[in-house]
């Protein structure tokens, strides 16, 4: 189902989307998803209250999303209302949440088991003791830097022993944030099995590889690392876990890191015996390491790919990349 706003219409879509169900009482029990589009031109579109819910069949809906609108015209009214106390995956993107009022929302699903949030670092609050049991997987994108007293550091230490992959994109102003974005992984993410991070500054100094910290934490159960350029150094290489099956990152220009991953490769029964799939996400057309990469992957029987650097997803299981197999 899409709430999705037209700016063009007289008529809401509200109003529609109610009138549709009403005639047409079959469509209730086919409806999994609800979709909340863009903010349009017209306020008193937006305020109108989603009187289509309340013909909803209790526990019916499996997933929310919220894309480019404002998460204060539908939170109240949404989430509390029965239909979506089955809900498994929220999905805010494009509309950064300030508050953990907010997000104590979220966490009351009983049912939640995914959760992409796009938060605004800016204001510093308790999370309280309420956390969705459920929840195993997690994606958080920052829309202001990475700060002292973060929210997402409280937000990863009320629910961080539960997760079983996290993804974080985000900018880090200060030199030391890396140890404490580290040191936050560290305290909480012991149980990760996959892990996606793109970590960046506009600091013109080098910043500390905030992956190589990270792993220290999660040896006993990573599966699966995709990081991007300058959140891991080659001393990354020599202390992947034993666990790991899939290697991903990115690199846009140059690859550094050639030697030392044909030397991991050259060590991978004792080292990362569970190693099945390496992956280059790379803006390069021809890499010229491509050919001895490839060939160290043949010898550990390790699948090769270059993918096309087109973006990095925050989403631990939808790939967004063309891929070129080099196995």
């Amino acid at each position: 189902m899409e709430y999705d706003f037209d700016d063009v219409a007289r008529v809401s879509c509200d109003a529609r989307l109610n009138r549709t169900l009403t005639k047409s009482p079959h469509l209730l029990f086919l409806v999994r998803v609800v979709y909340v589009g863009p903010t349009p031109r017209h306020e008193d579109i937006v305020l109108e209250p989603c009187q289509w819910i309340d013909a909803l069949p209790e526990r019916i809906l499996q997933e929310f999303v919220l894309c480019g609108s404002h998460w204060s015209h539908v939170r109240p009214y949404l989430l509390e209302h029965p239909a979506c106390r089955s809900i498994r995956r929220v999905f805010i993107q494009m509309s950064p949440i300030f508050d953990w009022l907010s997000i104590r929302g979220i966490f009351a699903l009983p049912e939640l088991e995914e959760l992409f949030l796009t938060l605004r670092d800016s204001m510093h609050d308790e999370l309280g003791t309420v956390a969705p049991s459920k929840l195993r997987h997690l994606s958080v994108r920052l829309t202001a830097g990475y700060n002292t007293e973060s929210l997402f550091d409280i937000l990863i230490a009320a629910v961080g022993s539960q997760l079983r992959s996290l993804s974080f994109s985000g900018r880090i102003d200060r030199q030391d944030g890396t140890e404490q974005l580290s040191a936050a992984l560290n305290a909480s993410c012991r149980g990760l099995r996959r892990l996606k991070m793109y970590v960046y500054t506009l600091d013109p100094a080098p910043m500390p590889p905030v992956v190589d910290r990270a792993l220290l934490s999660l040896h006993p159960t990573l599966e699966y690392l995709h990081c991007y350029e300058d959140t891991y150094s080659d001393a990354m290489f020599k202390s992947l876990p034993s666990t790991l099956k899939v290697l991903e990152l990115h690199h846009h220009q140059a690859f550094p890191y050639a030697a030392a991953v044909v030397d991991l490769l050259g060590r991978v029964p004792p080292i990362c015996p569970s190693l099945t799939h390496f992956t280059i996400h790379t803006d390069e057309r021809d890499p010229p390491y491509a050919g001895s990469v490839a060939e160290a992957c043949r010898a550990a029987g390790v699948c090769f790919t270059i993918a096309r650097n087109i973006e990095f997803s925050l989403s631990p299981f939808v790939p967004l990349h063309t891929r070129v197999d080099h196995s």
